[in-house]
């Protein structure tokens, strides 16, 4: 499968990693890690990297992809939001599972966003794999 691994990190905005916001989110570094071992294709865009949200369309329109998985902090939960509409827009067909703080702690507020297709609030290196494999068969809300 080929997924597309998103971490929004943009509290400082764009273009922030060199201007002190290059740590790296270790759990996003082991989701990756995870879904690779697992045999699937991973693409990975820190938007922090990024200049602006063009930038970010056109990154989204030149990767091919089946499902997307967006890391959402608090601080990032609006961003994450239009990081979804942007994918929708290319193809409202393409699946998105949101997790990381924000959804588990705000679940209801974040099942809001129709763009979400699942909202994810387990420990992902435990049951993302399962989901992913039986995803039609997954509640909306794991």
């Amino acid at each position: 499968m080929k997924i597309l691994l998103i971490y929004p990190g943009l509290v400082e905005g764009f273009n922030s990693y060199d201007k002190g916001s290059n740590w790296f989110n270790h759990g996003v570094g082991i989701i990756s890690a995870l879904l690779k071992s697992e045999g699937h294709h991973v693409d990975y865009i820190d938007c922090r990297k990024l200049k602006d949200w063009q930038q970010f369309e056109m990154i989204i329109q030149s990767l091919e992809f089946d499902i997307v998985l967006i890391s959402t902090a608090t601080v990032d939960f609006e961003p994450s939001q239009k990081i979804a509409a942007i994918i929708k827009a290319k193809n409202p067909n393409i699946k998105i599972i949101v997790g990381g703080p924000h959804p588990t702690l705000m679940t209801e507020q974040t099942a809001q966003v129709t763009y979400f297709d699942y909202i994810f609030t387990h420990e992902a290196e435990i049951t993302l794999p399962k989901i992913l494999r039986n995803l039609q068969d997954v509640p909306r809300i794991t």
